[in-house]
C-alpha cells in the first residue's frame, strides 16, 4: 500500500497538477495539505472521476 501526502496550496486553483500527480504516482490513499477552499468549493467530482474519494 502507498500512502503519500500532498501539498496541493490550493486545490481549486491547481486541480489540473494534482490530477496528473495522482495518475503518475497512483497512490493508495492521499492526504492533502493547504486545499484552501471551503468543503462546498472542493472539487470531488473531478476527484472521484480520478478513481479517489474524499473525506
Amino acid at each position: 500500500m502507498r500512502i503519500a501526502t500532498y501539498n496541493v496550496n490550493g486545490v481549486r486553483g491547481r486541480l489540473d497538477v494534482l490530477l496528473r500527480w495522482l495518475e503518475m504516482r497512483r497512490p493508495d490513499v492521499v492526504c492533502q495539505q493547504e486545499l484552501k477552499a471551503p468543503q462546498d468549493a472542493f472539487p470531488q467530482a473531478a476527484i472521484e472521476a480520478a478513481g479517489y474519494g474524499a473525506v
